[in-house]
């Protein structure tokens, strides 16, 4: 997958509220260019609603009946909704960017071109792609295992990039439909946030989700070399406080610059 990295915050929950059914929590590992030492990231999923933590203090609640994601800042007091519509508008004004930082690469001599594409790699990024991100599409690649779970592995490649994932059916992993769907609807908004589009027979969303089943692991690189790896490590069942996966009352609406999103 690629679940790419947020900066989230997050108040103090809640106590004493009332127990809700039955949900699953999944706990994996990222590492990346940026982050060589790993961070865990956790997700709690029950009753359509999602609750994500990729560091101590830091969350992003998860609403799938309304496709929206909440990003909390505990030291602000902050929450900043995110829905579809303005994660594809986000998606847009990311492209946007990086078609002008590709037209300003081109006015630049070949050696300072050259320089600044070596930083960029080593960050991770590598040059933006010309005329934006393309969809990739995914093939078979085998099969293999991820912790004590069989996978099959599926690869694809554009924009300079490799990714590989190793899925899984949610059956197979003890995950419900209902809670397997609340997953794959965060990784949608995430991809849309990121400026992808759906591939050519893609299953879901984004160009990342053209394969059958969960991704147990996904890894991303760049001329050999690795820059985004998340691993999911442990899934089990957990019973959460209908309130732990609620965003907490009291916050202050943080409002982007420029145009509301099209609905």
């Amino acid at each position: 997958m690629m679940l790419r990295p947020f900066s989230l915050q997050a108040l103090v929950l809640v106590a004493g509220a009332t127990t809700a059914s039955a949900g699953v929590l999944i706990v994996g590992t990222y590492t990346g260019t940026k982050t060589p030492n790993g961070r865990t990231v956790e997700f709690r999923i029950q009753d359509g609603r999602g609750k994500i933590t990729s560091q101590p203090g830091q969350f992003i609640y998860y609403d799938h009946g309304k496709r929206t994601a909440y990003i909390v800042d505990t030291e602000k007091g902050t929450s900043f909704e995110m829905n579809e519509a303005r994660a594809k508008q986000m998606g847009t004004q990311l492209a946007a960017a990086q078609r002008m930082m590709e037209t300003k690469l081109k006015e630049l001599p070949p050696d300072q071109r050259a320089m600044v594409e070596k930083m960029m790699k080593e960050q991770g990024g590598g040059p933006p792609p010309a005329g934006g991100r393309t969809p990739l599409t995914f093939a078979k690649a085998g099969s293999d295992k991820v912790g004590a779970w069989p996978c099959d592995r599926y690869a694809a490649a554009g924009d300079g990039r490799k990714v590989e994932v190793c899925t899984a059916e949610a059956p197979a992993l003890g995950i419900s439909a209902e809670d397997a769907a609340v997953f794959e609807g965060f990784l949608d908004l995430s991809e849309k946030m990121a400026g992808e589009e759906a591939a050519a027979g893609g299953a879901g969303g984004g160009p990342d989700r053209g394969f059958s089943g969960l991704p147990l692991e996904r890894t991303e690189s760049r001329d050999g070399k690795v820059t985004d790896r998340f691993t999911i490590e442990t899934i089990k069942p957990e019973t959460m406080a209908a309130a732990d996966l609620q965003v907490p009352a009291g916050l202050k609406a943080v409002v982007p610059p420029g145009p509301p999103p099209a609905q």
